[in-house]
């Protein structure tokens, strides 16, 4: 009976340190794990996609809203500030404290009202330097030579480089 209740404690020990967080993109679970390696700051925090991938996570959230919907409830219930309008019914909202990201993403994307929400992040690759992805858009950033290329969704930085 000692080995059994042993045992449960220590599953649930090394569950709980292991604990997967998540958002979700357009309609689909991202499952991520906190990045140990890397140290978190109050701006930014570092975890490893289902791919292997670093993402990094900072304190804001794409929100899309349904046509007849305001940002303004939002911004109350959550204390959230507008980053930036991208059009009348998109934005980028800012949380207080970025512990509360996900939890407070994951809410707003369960409203009626809301298209989707969820944390805007940052791709880093072990061959590519950050690049911008989570916009929603597909619109991401690759840095280098003499400007900047957009990537297309899924597409890498050297794919994007040939193309200029």
């Amino acid at each position: 009976m000692r080995k059994l209740i042993f045992f449960i404690t220590f599953l649930a020990l090394v569950t709980s340190l292991n604990a997967k967080e998540y958002f979700y993109e357009h309609g689909k679970k991202v499952y991520i794990y906190r990045d140990k390696t890397k140290a978190a700051t109050p701006q930014r925090k570092y975890y490893i996609n289902l791919k292997n991938q670093t993402i990094i996570i900072r304190k804001d959230i794409m929100v899309k809203l349904k046509a007849f919907a305001t940002v303004t409830a939002i911004i109350e219930e959550y204390e959230l500030t507008v980053k930036k309008r991208y059009s009348k019914d998109k934005y980028l909202l800012s949380v207080q404290n970025i512990d509360d990201i996900f939890n407070i993403a994951n809410t707003i994307n369960k409203k009626t009202y809301v298209d989707y929400a969820y944390p805007k992040y940052f791709n880093k690759t072990l061959n590519d330097k950050y690049r911008r992805a989570g916009s929603g858009t597909g619109s991401g950033k690759a840095k280098g030579g003499s400007g900047s290329t957009s990537l297309g969704s899924g597409e890498s930085i050297s794919e994007a480089f040939k193309k200029r």
